[in-house]
């Protein structure tokens, strides 16, 4: 990319991050792709494919997602819930594994044992 483009698109991000920072009193939270990905699958590196699998084994086999964008910001809202904004994890498992993942594939290994 030129380097024209990328200064202009720090100053949109620029803007943006500031106007969202007055209006929410600077409470705006970042994460990073492979922070979502692990969180939710359980693998940084996890593909497009993999994330919806997952969101599909939580919400349930026929749900639905509008877009590539709609499933994203329920991995992000997901991840959020889970994380207090530094990054680390406020999620508690058994295992070592601290993603959505391993918790619902403990959960319904445990309920189909009951």
């Amino acid at each position: 990319k030129s380097v024209p483009s990328l200064a202009k698109l720090a100053q949109a991000r620029g803007a943006i991050i500031t106007g969202l920072g007055q209006r929410y009193q600077g409470k705006i939270f970042e994460y990073a792709p492979s922070l979502v990905k692990s969180t939710v699958t359980g693998h940084g590196q996890a593909t497009k494919e993999g994330i919806d699998k997952t969101l599909k084994m939580i919400f349930g086999k026929d749900i639905e997602f509008a877009s590539n964008d709609a499933s994203d910001a329920v991995a992000i809202a997901l991840c959020h819930s889970l994380h207090d904004g530094r990054g680390s994890t406020k999620l508690k498992t058994t295992s070592k594994s601290r993603s959505l993942k391993s918790v619902f594939a403990n959960w319904d290994g445990a309920r189909k044992k009951a």
